[in-house]
C-alpha cells in the first residue's frame, strides 16, 4: 500500500502514531519536496511559456496537465 498526504504533521499523528493500526507497519518514507517552476513546465511542454507561468500561479508546485 502506498499512502500519501501533504499535511504531514497529520500523517505523523494520526495515521503512523502509535495508537494508529498502521503503527510499525512502515517499511520506508520518502518525503517529497515541491517542483520548481522549471521542473514543473517539463510537464506541460506544449504549452506557452505565459500558459506555464498560469498554470504554476494558480497550482503552485504541483504539475498541471
Amino acid at each position: 500500500m502506498i499512502l500519501c498526504g501533504s499535511a504531514l504533521s497529520f500523517m505523523e499523528k494520526k495515521v503512523l502514531s502509535e495508537k494508529s493500526p498502521l503503527f510499525g507497519r512502515r517499511d520506508s518514507q520518502i518525503k517529497l519536496e515541491a517542483f520548481n517552476y522549471l521542473d514543473a513546465a517539463k510537464f506541460v511542454p506544449n504549452y506557452s511559456n505565459e500558459d506555464k507561468a498560469i498554470c504554476y500561479g494558480i497550482f503552485g508546485y504541483i504539475p498541471c496537465k
